[in-house]
């Protein structure tokens, strides 16, 4: 998924060791606070005082360890954000927790001389874990993040660019939820096999229908008792929430269910990595960042692939496995080029001046006010066309460049070979002049 456009080797900073600038052991101290306090967040679920006060606690260890208000800003805001949708710090505290132990756990084991040192960090965590809930088993949730740092660290050692850091930051992730759904699996029905997954979601897809058909039940009621019976209202909630639209929704929901797992964990991973780069900073290791380490890009692949699957789930049938194939890769890569058009348009909107400036905050405005998620899918469209159109602009300065005569030659200069036919001519003129110069005397 990485393209740069105009792609040049640049050397791993981590490969020379003696050269690595690390931090005074004191100076990593808050990192392990903020470490531990992550690890520890999982055991505070459905403990909603508990989980507010680890919340306010790692925002503030956030804070402290970035001292950069843009990164600072948007790691919070989206934990922040399933606060508000679900109206409780369990969740925010859960994604905070995700986000900071594995940024931080990477840095750890990168800003450390010996990464071994800190193995006695998960330990340390369970420990405590267990001291506070006794389940030996609950306390294991203390190294779900395990995975993601391990690999992030890997990315970031090996001079990865940051999509590929991001990527391996995910796959992490994804181990994590996988094996989490292994465990479920057994505990609960003692194996795992296809026929006993299919059963589980098909029993959890009748679940979930029963409380929508309950819901529009009680709504019907309430309009019953408001004497709202046969009014557009009512007809039009109990046509939209029949028993049959119903279960093609949530069928729909399940299709992309994959997808909507991979960009939460593609969201956790970014912000991830945004905290190692931003804590390298404060630790005095801006030296190991790269331009390819900072700079977020997408191949043109990504976004020829994105412009296809959106035109595909527009015209093919919804309840299809084409369309949910063709919406879950749709899903999967609306998130980075998200960024990338944003990137974009931050840039046009800051080199435009006069009348097509106002004319796009106008337009910005208008999406704003009437249909913000439509704003996110118009961010995206253009990040796919400007990732496609920076890709053709660089392969015609390569070809430029290719066309262009050797280093050291300007175009007014002549070449080596026509200097030496011009000076082989010198003495013929010089003949020719002299002839004529004695005919005129004669």
């Amino acid at each position: 998924m990485n393209q740069m456009p105009f792609d040049t080797d640049i050397e791993n900073p981590w490969k020379k060791r003696d050269e690595i600038p690390y931090p005074k052991t004191v100076a990593l101290i808050p990192i392990v606070l903020i470490y531990i306090l992550a690890a520890l967040s999982p055991i505070f679920i459905g403990a909603e005082q508990l989980s507010l006060i680890a919340y306010i606690g790692l925002c503030a260890g956030i804070v402290y360890a970035l001292r950069m208000p843009r990164i600072v800003i948007s790691v919070i805001l989206a934990s922040f954000i399933p606060v508000a949708l679900l109206g409780s710090f369990s969740a925010g505290v859960t994604v905070l927790g995700i986000v900071a132990g594995t940024g931080c756990g990477a840095v750890l084991l990168t800003a450390m001389p010996s990464p071994w040192r800190t193995v006695i960090l998960p330990i340390a965590a369970w420990g405590i874990a267990f001291a506070i809930t006794g389940d030996p088993a609950l306390s294991c949730l203390t190294l779900i993040t395990l995975p993601a740092s391990l690999l992030l660290a890997l990315a970031t050692v090996t001079g990865q660019r940051r999509t590929t850091a991001v990527c391996y930051t995910i796959g992490g992730l994804l181990v994590t939820v996988l094996a989490l759904l292994v465990i479920y699996f057994v505990v609960t029905y003692g194996s795992v096999s296809r026929d006993t997954i299919v059963s589980h979601f098909d029993t959890q897809r009748e679940w979930v229908v029963g409380i929508l058909v309950r819901y529009k039940d009680e709504m019907l009621k309430l309009l019953t008792e408001q004497g709202m019976q046969g009014s557009a209202s009512y007809t039009a909630l109990e046509t939209l929430m029949s028993r049959e639209n119903l279960v093609t929704l949530v069928a729909m929901i399940y299709n992309i269910l994959p997808a909507l797992v991979i960009v939460l964990c593609s969201i956790l991973a970014y912000e991830s990595q945004s905290l190692v780069c931003g804590t390298y900073c404060t630790l005095g290791m801006k030296k190991m960042l790269t331009p390819a380490s900072v700079a977020f890009t997408m191949s043109t692949a990504s976004a020829i692939i994105y412009l296809v699957t959106f035109f595909l789930t527009a015209v093919l049938p919804a309840n299809g496995m084409a369309s949910a194939v063709a919406q879950n890769f749709y899903l999967i890569l609306t998130p980075g080029l998200i960024l990338i058009g944003f990137g974009a348009t931050v840039f046009r909107f800051r080199t435009t001046k006069g009348g097509p400036k106002i004319i796009l905050s106008i337009l910005l405005i208008f999406i704003l006010i009437t249909d913000v998620t439509a704003l996110f899918s118009l961010l995206a469209f253009f990040g796919a066309l400007t990732v496609i159109i920076s890709a053709i602009g660089a392969r015609m300065i390569g070809k430029m460049k290719e066309q262009m005569p050797p280093n050291g030659t300007n175009f007014g200069e002549r070449m080596p070979h026509e200097e030496s036919k011009n000076d082989s001519k010198e003495p013929s003129e010089e003949k020719d002049k002299k002839d004529s110069e004695d005919d005129t005397q004669e």
